[in-house]
């Protein structure tokens, strides 16, 4: 079972609020470790229930079983110049996951949002 910890404290941990200012229909920012589902840092709407380590958890596994999956398609791949992006979608949530170096980041919608700003909202958070 996951506990609702709060996310990893170090230095080095990345504030989020600045990311998140004026983007429409965003739910979340959960930066997570893809050797260990741990939250590295996370940003969530105030007034929201999503909890940052159940994302990271479920993220993780996600995006980890995803990349393998994607081996039956490209086989092993030594250099990749751009990792897979996950897109999630449910009656309620747009979820994407994208990789930069060894973390995982999942931005949730609200899912009214067109996937289109989605992905656009979701690259600019990761490039920053």
């Amino acid at each position: 079972m996951i506990e609702d910890s709060p996310t990893m404290e170090a230095e080095s941990a990345m504030v989020l609020d600045g990311l998140a200012v004026g983007i429409d229909h965003l739910e979340s920012i959960v930066v997570f470790l893809l050797s260990v589902a741990i939250p590295y840092a996370s940003w969530v709407r105030p007034g929201s229930d999503l909890r940052p380590p159940r994302v990271a958890d479920g993220m993780r596994s996600t995006y980890v079983a995803a990349e393998a999956a994607l081996r039956a398609f490209e086989g092993e791949v030594h250099v990749r110049s751009e990792h897979p992006t996950v897109t999630l979608e449910s009656s309620q949530h747009l979820i994407l996951v994208h990789r930069v170096r060894t973390f995982g980041v999942a931005c949730s919608f609200a899912r009214e949002v067109p996937l289109g700003f989605a992905r656009m909202a979701a690259r600019q958070i990761v490039a920053t």
